[in-house]
């Protein structure tokens, strides 16, 4: 059987505050998505290895009205059958 994976949602969580001077992204910043930490059927991005177990453990523990820390990048995977 043949399955493909269907991008859901990609986006930066950015709190208010933030300006877009705060993050810079390039091609760089996403590299391989395989090698990002997984969390359910979301990947999870973050440079600073501390703001990235903050935003795996918001995302992990579905804590109600927290921000993710800024330049936290989620990406989302449904696999469909083909």
């Amino acid at each position: 059987m043949r399955h493909f994976l269907l991008v859901a949602g990609l986006g930066f969580c950015i709190v208010s505050s933030a300006s877009a001077d705060d993050i810079a992204v390039s091609e760089q910043t996403f590299g391989c998505i395989l090698d990002w930490p997984q969390v359910r059927n979301t990947r999870i991005k973050h440079s600073d290895p501390e703001q990235l177990k903050e935003a795996m453990r918001i995302f992990r523990d579905s804590l109600p009205d927290r921000e993710y820390p800024v330049g936290t990048i989620l990406q989302l995977f449904l696999s469909r059958p083909w």
